[in-house]
């Protein structure tokens, strides 16, 4: 076809692909319909692992490893040294000696894929991926997973967002989909230690870390009040609630508390990442009849979210060296009437992400960098992309404790004083005054900005008011460049049978990209090609609306028994009527 766009195509893990190709079968027919409407001649070019194996991400690049013979993890999903360095080191005809079926085609990708794994800690073939973005500008990136063990890949999200300094997560919640509510009864049980997230400590003096943190033995008396409370009511489950995959140092050691009482105990325990445990208490929230968790977590987001949602029965502060019980009833709050239209800007590359930690034989410590320019940077995307969108009321979240939120929140109010925004109306909001907003007012809430654990922890549970994590959308912007990657805010959903995970979120995902691509300034596109795929992501937009709100055919997630390629059909045939 004359004219045609290139996107890159990774389609993700699992059953993540089954979305991802019902979602690139729709951009295409987005893209046509756009052309016609139009009276253009424009397709995409979808660039992807079918033309260059050097191109294939996440678990793929095991399976793919795989199909040649070679594995690079032992039987404890460990990286395998031995098998890696052989890879690396080693020729191709060396490497054909011991894995046969190894061409000259695939010797890049396998050697790519050990020097990653190795080096890297993550399943990206990562020189050739990265430039391949860098280049095209474009990606639509499926779910995909990381894998547990120790010494086995970190997030591939977080490594490509911060290779591509990638400035904002964007992640949309617009609630379309008619659900129906169940009401359950709340008896929840919150044990908030003492110790989590600081700024005064000698830790980051002469650094340039704005905070820590840090985990001692001290924390272990709240997880003990935890379990043995669990024991004396009769209640078989603990959950921990923790960010272990990212803070691997402090949230880890609170984890292993759980693990030493649950056996003292015999009461189970359940470690559950904290953003899907918030998620969880505002969509299932009958679940969880014991929890703990570290003092920011459960001071800033955990407690006043579950006080805007249930009722406070019952409190006991248990002492400086333990921590806070707080006990809700209730029932769970209906969001499936309320309509929602919030977007999120998480800044995306800084914070605890950055990756850096330390332990001794006393303490288990994360640290945390907020600085300027990012903030500067999210700041004025969120101000500046609210106008565009002809919103009004936007957030600007902070914790009053922090030095790095101190230093993001003065940022925030030098830009806002600009007179070029002053028809917003800047809410500088506390994470906990938010998180009670949200519950009690969720329909004025335009738009949304933060730092990158903050944000991160608040979009899974804005998710949930939307139908859950299969609805929410994201894409991840390098503001530089125009450098957008889009992809569902989702993982695998390895539980469900091929052809049953919702779309939804790719869907979003897709068009978000698009409306990018028809902004875009870079020069990447000519005038034609932007107005084409600004009209094929408004198609998408529409289309995708009226589906899911029509309530036929859904996934069931949301209380349906439709299919994911019947959801882009049904997409597609609307879209077929649209101009």
């Amino acid at each position: 076809m004359a004219n045609d766009i290139n996107v890159l195509y990774f389609p993700g893990d699992d059953r993540a692909e089954d979305a991802s190709e019902v979602v690139k079968d729709v951009a295409d027919a987005a893209i046509a319909r756009a052309s016609e409407v139009l009276g253009k001649d424009h397709g995409f070019n979808w660039l992807s692992e079918d033309e260059d194996n050097r191109l294939t991400v996440g678990l793929r690049v095991l399976k793919r490893m795989e199909s040649l013979g070679i594995n690079m993890l032992d039987d404890q999903n460990r990286r395998n040294p031995e098998v890696l360095d052989f890879l690396i080191d080693s020729d191709l005809a060396t490497i054909q000696g011991k894995y046969a079926k190894v061409t000259d085609a695939d010797i890049n990708f396998v050697k790519d894929a050990a020097a990653s794994l190795k080096t890297l800690n993550v399943l990206v073939p990562a020189d050739s991926v990265l430039n391949k973005i860098k280049e095209v500008g474009y990606a639509f990136k499926g779910a995909t997973g990381t894998l547990s063990g120790k010494g086995t890949p970190s997030s591939i999200n977080v490594f490509i967002r911060k290779k591509l300094f990638s400035d904002a997560c964007v992640r949309d919640f617009k609630n379309v989909a008619p659900r129906t509510f169940h009401e359950v009864d709340v008896n929840m049980a919150v044990f908030v230690g003492t110790e989590g997230v600081v700024s005064d400590t000698p830790h980051i003096e002469g650094t340039d870390y704005t905070d820590a943190k840090i985990i001692t033995q001290k924390s272990e008396a709240i997880v003990q009040k935890a379990f043995e409370y669990a024991k004396e009511k009769g209640i078989d489950k603990v959950y921990v609630a923790q960010k272990g995959n990212i803070l691997k140092q402090s949230d880890n050691a609170f984890v292993e508390f759980g693990r030493k009482w649950s056996a003292e105990t015999g009461i189970e325990m359940e470690y559950i990442i904290f953003d899907n445990f918030l998620q969880r208490i505002t969509k299932n929230p009958d679940w969880f009849r014991v929890v703990v968790t570290t003092n920011f977590y459960g001071s800033d987001f955990l407690v006043p979210l579950a006080g805007a949602m249930f009722t406070e029965v019952e409190s006991n502060d248990l002492g400086t060296d333990v921590g806070n019980f707080v006990r809700f009833e209730g029932k769970n709050t209906d969001f499936t009437q309320t309509k929602l239209d919030t977007r999120c800007y998480r800044q995306n590359n800084e914070g605890f992400y950055i990756g850096e930690d330390k332990s001794t034989d006393t303490e288990s410590i994360n640290f945390r960098r907020i600085t300027r320019q990012m903030s500067e940077n999210i700041v004025k995307y969120a101000l500046d992309d609210t106008l565009a969108r002809n919103k009004k009321v936007l957030y600007v979240l902070y914790s009053p404790n922090l030095k790095g939120d101190e230093l993001f929140l003065s940022v925030a109010k030098e830009i806002a004083a600009d007179d070029k925004y002053k028809a917003l109306d800047i809410r500088f909001t506390t994470i906990k005054d938010y998180c009670k907003d949200s519950v009690t007012k969720p329909t004025e809430i335009d738009a949304v900005v933060g730092t990158n654990l903050t944000m991160d922890f608040l979009t899974d549970a804005e998710a949930s008011k939307i139908g859950g994590i299969g609805m929410m959308p994201s894409f991840n912007y390098t503001l530089s460049t125009g450098t957008v990657i889009s992809e569902p805010g989702h993982g695998t959903a390895p539980d469900l049978q091929p052809n049953q995970i919702n779309p939804g979120a790719s869907m979003w995902a897709m068009a978000a990209l698009l409306e990018h691509m028809g902004n875009d300034n870079s020069g990447r596109l000519d005038e034609s090609q932007r107005q084409t795929c600004l009209k094929a992501s408004e198609l998408m937009y529409e289309a995708t609306t009226q589906f899911y709100a029509a309530g036929e055919g859904l996934t069931g997630d949301l209380g349906g028994n439709g299919s994911t390629t019947g959801v882009g059909e049904g997409i597609k045939k609307i879209m077929a009527t649209l101009s």
